[in-house]
């Protein structure tokens, strides 16, 4: 390693692995090939069955930097947090193990977080799927290549739900954004743990810079997580609701986003509740978080459209009115 790279911080790439081994060799190809090379690159092994974990062993016999930890399999953000706690960078980045970066990706991201003085830095996303076929994400706070203060992130995720602010994968983050009092962990054993977490970090910072780039690969596979809804989908989800109302951040705008953007969860929830019969004994469930957060949530927030299916669903006459809407739509 030359003078100037061992001058610069040491980034750690956190990487999760678990059942990828189709992906791992072009994942961990594009985090050694980075332009920026004062790296620490820890492969966690989360308990893999289908040989990942003797791939990452290998690519830590050609890349002293590479350290590969072997562990029962815990879920994703377990993973996560074993990573956190064992590295030793200045600055955290986090990569999927089915995902990849560009070659600049650290060193701009680096660069973006300097320039700005920033806690955070964030690049755009360019979605892959099989074939090699790519469409980049359009961020709704537009091709801008500043950086946003707190508050005017958490305003942009919890009014549209950016893609590029509420996923922890396409940031890198200062270590004492995760390690200030009280230290901020991933949520063990639930999924949507970027949701759990991140508007909590994007809070801590004084400024998130922004790079328009689009420098993370998302790729999607049709047997991940996300594409398959089960029972312990909707109660995470619920349970993440639940959460985000015990966060009371010193701002009263920032508590009436939060509480906005819970709601339109809850949407999604009560919509699932009568578009699959195996959710249809949930409905009094989501009623009881919608009537929570109506008791504090100012319908100064709310378009007339939501305050409609509020008041829908708190009176019982939202399913009658969207099965009717289903049959009309089915039928043109």
């Amino acid at each position: 390693m030359n003078e100037k790279a061992t001058q610069a911080p040491l980034i750690s790439l956190l990487v999760p692995i678990y059942n990828v081994a189709s992906y791992v060799d072009r994942c961990v190809a594009s985090l050694v090939n980075q332009t920026y090379s004062n790296l620490e690159i820890l492969l966690v092994d989360d308990g893999s069955t289908d040989g990942s974990g003797a791939l990452c062993d290998e690519w830590a016999k050609k890349d002293s930097r590479i350290h590969v930890v072997h562990k029962e399999n815990g879920g994703l953000s377990d993973a996560r947090n074993q990573g956190i706690k064992l590295s030793k960078g200045a600055y955290l980045a986090f990569i999927d193990g089915d995902d990849y970066i560009a070659p600049e990706y650290c060193e701009k991201l680096y660069q973006a977080l300097a320039a700005h003085d920033a806690d955070i830095a964030l690049c755009n996303i360019c979605y892959e799927w099989e074939g090699g076929r790519r469409q980049a994400y359009e961020p709704h706070y537009g091709k801008r290549a500043d950086g946003l203060t707190a508050k005017e992130a958490l305003k942009v995720l919890h009014s549209v739900g950016d893609l590029t602010l509420c996923v922890v994968w396409n940031k890198l983050y200062k270590r004492t954004i995760f390690t200030e009092e009280p230290p901020l962990l991933f949520p063990k054993g639930h999924y949507y743990e970027d949701e759990f977490l991140n508007y909590k970090l994007l809070n801590r910072a004084s400024r998130i810079a922004v790079i328009p780039d689009a420098l993370y690969f998302y790729f999607q596979r049709d047997n991940s997580i996300i594409h398959q809804y089960t029972d312990k989908h909707f109660t995470d989800l619920c349970c993440c609701i639940e959460d985000s109302l015990t966060w009371h951040p010193d701002d009263a705008e920032k508590r009436q986003w939060k509480l906005r953007h819970s709601l339109k969860l809850c949407f999604t929830l009560y919509k699932k509740c009568h578009d699959d019969l195996h959710f249809r004994n949930r409905t009094s469930e989501v009623k009881g978080l919608v009537s929570r957060i109506m008791k504090e949530l100012k319908i100064t927030y709310l378009t007339k459209r939501e305050l409609v299916k509020v008041f829908l669903i708190l009176v019982g006459g939202y399913g009658p009115l969207y099965q009717v809407k289903c049959r009309l739509k089915a039928s043109l």
